[in-house]
């Protein structure tokens, strides 16, 4: 056995990648990114770019690697780390922007530095709310404003769009580089659209500056209202899972290669990818996941307590324990339910979800028929299911589309407390037409001769059923209908 015991945990599971020779995946993302990046170089007015997607995802992480490459071109990077109380009021939330603005400009040694008397006086305005007499090293507008309205307790007072323009343009002109600010946590601004307007009235027209905005897919409606038409003026990056297992196998792997574990296959079994494709299909492709499994994988060799980093029932505990430690499972009513649940139950769940807000029950229960007869489920069964769902909560019918009460952490967390009960409970915000998908796929893999095409799940293109299952028709053992093309692109032998 290897003896890892002096070595660190090269899984950071609970914190976002900053290291570029860690980041995986993300290639055509980054290719975008690059690209505007270059653009925003020369262009008078860069597109920005919105970098959207659900929470555990890699958004912070992609927002990292875009910070490593503004600076490979030598713009300004601006961070702006946004919470709760940053929206409070229009002062505060713009002082938070200027401060990350003029700090950022400073440490390149422009004002004279962070040890200079241009900065020196800011910080007795912003702190002290002392305003200078002598104006010589007092340069900006903005923080002027800002201690004359803290002084005498005007916290709502109104930002000055022009002055803080005026600002913009001084910062951009000593800098004399382009400047990036990125905001992470962007889903704060959702709550006040009033912030969203200045930020589109200050920044839309303001040479020089490129806005880089992460969140969850609920920013984007509000941001497309505002910075109507957003297509203009944002770029909307997506991150999602993990479509490929080749990632998940580079996450896995690149962390190992870091700590200097030259014989990987000594750790884990690499060769035959079954390991991989349990990962990968237990994790969803999820970067967050994969690093929480792994961490408690390495950790069990570390402790002697397995050989390799393989999956077993005492990890998948091991993985739910460690999610109950992140959360305060006594306020989370839902979880309280499904820890009570039985395989039969848990079944019904994963059924029931199975295109999470998307469909109603009449539609799964045809589906299951279809697929399925009664060997499974009557429909007054399920129905019944449905109802105890219903009434504990667990389910919301929305416009008759069956919907999962919990978040995303709910998710997870049901997923791996089914799995140490040998139940797959995958809840999935997926297009009816996919679930079917999934349907056919488990109907195939059944027949003799015929291989498995898992891990299809993430593709979120539209699917033609109708073709599908002419194709299927003509498809025989001998034709490549299992390829990893999209399902419009794969070729088949007739029969």
């Amino acid at each position: 056995m290897i003896d890892l015991s002096n070595t660190h945990n090269p899984y950071d599971f609970a914190n976002p990648i900053s290291d570029a020779n860690l980041f995986v995946g993300r290639r055509d993302e980054l290719e975008e990114i690059r690209y505007y990046l270059d653009h925003a170089k020369t262009a008078p007015r860069p597109i920005n770019l919105a970098v959207l997607g659900a929470r555990a995802s890699g958004k912070t992480s992609l927002l990292n690697m875009i910070e490593i490459e503004a600076k490979k071109r030598d713009f300004c990077v601006v961070r702006v780390d946004l919470d709760e109380d940053d929206t409070k009021t229009q002062l505060g939330f713009f002082y938070k922007v200027f401060d990350g603005l003029l700090g950022a400009a400073c440490e390149r040694g422009t004002f004279g530095g962070k040890g200079g008397k241009t900065y020196d006086a800011y910080l007795d305005m912003v702190n002290a709310y002392k305003v200078p007499d002598d104006k010589t090293f007092c340069t900006f507008l903005f923080p002027l404003q800002y201690a004359k309205a803290m002084a005498c307790g005007n916290c709502s007072a109104p930002l000055s769009d022009h002055n803080f323009k005026v600002d913009l343009g001084c910062v951009r002109s000593e800098v004399g580089r382009p400047i990036v600010l990125l905001f992470d946590e962007g889903n704060v601004l959702a709550k006040s659209r009033v912030l969203l307007e200045k930020l589109r009235n200050i920044f839309m027209n303001t040479p020089g500056f490129m806005l880089v905005l992460s969140g969850t897919q609920d920013l984007f409606p509000l941001m497309d209202e505002v910075f109507s038409p957003i297509v203009r003026q944002f770029k909307k990056i997506n991150v999602r899972e993990f479509k490929s297992r080749d990632e998940t196998q580079e996450c896995i792997m690149k962390p190992l290669q870091k700590i200097g574990i030259r014989n990987l296959e000594e750790i884990f079994d690499f060769e035959t990818l079954r390991d991989v494709n349990e990962v990968h299909d237990l994790s969803g492709g999820r970067p967050y996941e994969i690093q929480l499994i792994c961490h408690i994988l390495f950790r069990r060799v570390q402790a002697r307590q397995a050989k390799t980093m393989k999956l077993n029932l005492s990890v998948l505990e091991d993985v739910r324990r460690e999610l109950e430690t992140c959360q305060n499972m006594s306020t989370r009513p839902i979880l309280s339910t499904i820890r009570n649940l039985g395989k039969r139950e848990l079944r019904a769940l994963n059924l029931l979800c199975t295109c999470d807000g998307n469909g109603t029950f009449d539609q799964i229960w045809q589906m299951e028929y279809v697929f399925n007869g009664e060997s499974r489920w009557t429909r007054q069964i399920l129905e019944q299911e449905l109802g105890n769902y219903v009434t504990q909560g667990v389910i919301i019918p929305k416009e008759d589309k069956l919907t999962f009460a919990g978040d995303d952490f709910d998710r997870v967390y049901v997923k791996y407390f089914a799995k140490e009960q040998d139940i797959p409970v995958y809840i999935r915000d997926v297009p009816l037409e996919l679930a079917l998908y999934f349907g056919v796929q488990a109907l195939v893999e059944r027949l003799k001769g015929v291989g498995s095409f898992r891990g299809v799940y993430a593709a979120r293109e539209e699917i033609d059923i109708g073709k599908l299952a002419e194709d299927l028709g003509r498809a025989t053992a001998e034709g490549d209908f299992f390829s990893t093309a999209p399902p419009s692109q794969r070729t088949f032998t007739s029969s």
